[in-house]
């Protein structure tokens, strides 16, 4: 009876951790069989944080459209591309680029909603898919003209804050852009949590992804809430991105893009498509 009691506890603590499981188990598996210094550690945390902000863009976008964004994290470079040119061939403070970037982000998230995802949004979820397959490649496309306007080709740059701070946790030196992105990572998860708990338009979003079609019933502008999800997740990625390439620069070309949204796509399964909270420590655990 002692053996079955401590089973039953074991199946009981597991069963406790619910979506939490795979994060746990990715996380043990690190730990036993693959130790690291503590300072790799930490930068598995930051690079996790910036993969934790594509990922729940992309749950997001599930949960309102039930659709696999594939251009989830090029949505973020557009933006991410524009604001590093603009500190680095216009000598822009890194503060004042983040913030221009921040609003080209908001743009382009509600053009992209409003010109191209409205249009299919009576139409089979799998036809809506291959559409966010072009739109990558649009956004690809475009994140290699931008540097044109400067005259410039693609820059692969690292920009910097221009803050002299540095701490070492063995064996990694980290840099004032590392604490930035320590902060506002999580900070800006932690506020779309609140956004969907407590704000109206939040409660409104998060009963259009229950049942669209009760809640339009029920007087939810639905089509609007999708416009403001689709902001929200391209804000997401352009701070995933932004951050990224102030830690480890700017990616050249897409072969980084495809890896940033493979990862997206892991985590998201990993935290059953709709948790936001699961799918954001799935990410950071891989």
């Amino acid at each position: 009876s002692g053996i079955a009691a401590q089973r039953g506890g074991s199946r009981g603590w597991a069963s406790g951790l619910g979506p939490w499981r795979p994060a746990v188990a990715v996380l043990w598996l690190q730990v036993v069989y693959f130790p690291m210094p503590e300072g790799v550690y930490v930068l598995g945390l930051l690079l996790g944080l910036f993969a934790a902000l594509v990922s729940v863009g992309m749950a997001l976008i599930y949960r309102a459209n039930r659709i696999l964004n594939f251009a989830q994290s090029d949505l973020g470079l557009v933006p991410t591309v524009l604001a590093v040119d603009l500190i680095v061939f216009s000598g822009l403070n890194y503060f004042v680029g983040f913030f221009i970037g921040l609003a080209a982000a908001v743009v382009l998230g509600a053009v992209v909603e409003l010109a191209i995802i409205r249009r299919f949004f009576r139409s089979p979820r799998l036809i809506l898919t291959v559409a966010t397959i072009g739109l990558s490649q649009l956004l690809l496309v475009g994140s290699v003209l931008l540097p044109l306007l400067w005259g410039e080709e693609p820059v692969s740059a690292r920009i910097s804050t221009g803050l002299d701070w540095s701490f070492e946790v063995y064996p990694i030196v980290y840099r004032a852009e590392h604490v930035v992105a320590l902060v506002m990572a999580p900070l800006a998860l932690v506020a779309v949590a609140v956004f969907l708990r407590y704000t109206n338009v939040g409660i409104g979003i998060r009963a259009s992804a229950e049942r669209a079609d009760r809640a339009s019933l029920l007087g939810v502008p639905v089509k609007r809430l999708q416009t403001v999800v689709w902001v929200v997740a391209t804000v997401l990625s352009f701070l995933g991105v932004f951050l990224r390439a102030s830690v480890l620069g700017l990616p050249l070309i897409s072969t980084p893009s495809y890896t940033a949204l493979l990862v997206a796509l892991a985590a998201l399964m990993l935290g059953r498509m709709t948790n936001l909270l699961a799918v954001g420590a799935a990410a950071v655990s891989l």
